[in-house]
């Protein structure tokens, strides 16, 4: 059964975990750089929680380039002080959106860096070379050649996640086939979706499938904050991210609801 993962400010998460643990939930993506702005709050918020799963993300799309390994690295260690948590703390390779090649050689260095530490690690599976114009059979391809370089090389045995990026929803249309060729390679590895695409629909479906963890989104929590008190559906239009957000989004009923239809659209 797959898991929602909310994308959320740090009050906005206090206020979830102050209505109740099972409102705030035990599966979460965190943004590196955002920890890193109020990592006491963030200690806090999970100090006296167990057995959550946290994926560290690299905050590559907020910040358009990938957090270096020891912001990152931070971060982690404000969540999970002692490394004996029950807090399961995933960190997230160095990526490179859309570029496959790109992907290999910097997720490669980062594995480097991260091995020894004592953290499950997360690659994100890019495909393509960066150019939107490239042949989705070519972006496809460049996306096996990432999979297998990293799951079936043997040569990175501390890699337990792999991330599938929204990005190639805009070369191949879907995610589908990109779970179904982790899961045929690598029946063993657990499977996450970074982000919701521009096809929710198929996000909804994709995350339904068997081999996949779960699947990130700030987009259900600030749907109502653009769109006064808007119910989410995954049919609805996605209004851009506001820039105020992160410093102004607050949990209400409302947010509180779309939570709650987005966890049991995917569980």
């Amino acid at each position: 059964m797959a898991q929602f993962a909310p994308v959320a400010p740090i009050q906005i998460l206090e206020a979830m975990k102050k209505d109740s643990p099972q409102t705030l939930g035990t599966y979460h993506l965190l943004l590196a750089h955002h920890v890193l702005e109020y990592p006491d709050r963030f200690k806090a918020l999970f100090a006296d929680l167990s057995g959550c799963t946290i994926i560290m993300d690299n905050s590559i799309v907020e910040l358009g380039d990938s957090q270096n390994e020891d912001k990152v690295l931070e971060a982690c260690t404000h969540i999970d002080p002692t490394g004996n948590s029950l807090n399961w703390v995933i960190p997230v390779l160095t990526d490179v959106m859309g570029d496959g090649a790109a992907t290999r050689e910097a997720a490669s260095k980062s594995y480097d860096f991260w091995k020894g530490k004592g953290y499950p690690l997360m690659v994100v599976a890019q495909g393509g070379n960066g150019d939107k114009t490239m042949n989705p059979k070519d972006v496809w391809t460049d996306f096996c050649q990432t999979v297998d370089h990293f799951l079936l090389s043997g040569n990175y045995p501390v890699i337990e996640y792999v991330g599938i990026p929204r990005k190639l929803v805009e070369s191949l249309g879907t995610r589908q086939l990109a779970i179904q060729y982790v899961e045929a390679v690598r029946p063993d590895i657990n499977i996450h979706l970074l982000g919701f695409s521009d096809d929710v629909t198929d996000d909804v479906i994709s995350a339904n499938h068997p081999g996949v963890e779960g699947i990130d989104s700030a987009v259900p929590l600030r749907y109502s904050y653009s769109v006064p008190d808007g119910l989410y559906t995954p049919t609805a239009t996605i209004p851009a991210r506001p820039k105020d957000w992160f410093e102004n989004g607050e949990f209400d009923k409302v947010v509180a609801k779309n939570l709650y239809n987005m966890r049991r659209w995917v569980a």
